[in-house]
């Protein structure tokens, strides 16, 4: 719980320079496994919240999936500015689907983006300079930064 109420401290004005790091593992029915961290670091004004969670099961003998999820948000002044979100899908061990999708304040509004692929050959084609991001050992490291240069599509359906 004190873990929790430092975190809620971060959004607070007048803190400079803070961070604060959760995690929780847990189990259940079928082989079900999640993992969950979450990170806040204040800087000034700025705020980033990190959310990073993995969830695995085996709800039969031939079939296992597993979903890791980041979402980053980036906050100024109590107002949401970007939010980005990493999702990969697996199948047996397998990738399903990896996707990248951001989400911006423009005006009153967000413009969104996504990158995405079913193989790495998917990626590499249509985002060369995102590819680095794709193996599993890279997720939770940092890709915001590299977003842009990985020529993301504007996202159509929203």
């Amino acid at each position: 719980m004190r873990r929790w109420v430092a975190a809620a401290l971060l959004v607070l004005p007048g803190v400079a320079g803070a961070a604060e790091t959760c995690s929780y593992r847990g189990g259940g029915d079928h082989g079900a496994r999640i993992a969950l961290t979450t990170i806040a670091e204040r800087n000034g004004g700025a705020l980033r919240l990190r959310a990073l969670w993995r969830l695995s099961a085996k709800p039969l003998p031939f079939y296992g999936f597993e979903y890791l999820v980041e979402e980053i948000s980036d906050w100024r002044d109590g107002q949401l500015l970007r939010i980005g979100l990493n999702l990969r899908h697996f199948v047996n061990g397998r990738i399903r689907r990896q996707q990248w999708d951001v989400f911006e304040r423009e005006g009153t509004g967000f413009a969104a983006w996504r990158l995405q692929g079913k193989r790495v050959e998917d990626l590499q084609a249509k985002h060369p300079a995102f590819v680095g991001h794709w193996p599993v050992a890279a997720f939770g490291t940092p890709w915001l930064e590299a977003y842009r240069a990985g020529a993301p599509e504007p996202r159509s359906d929203l």
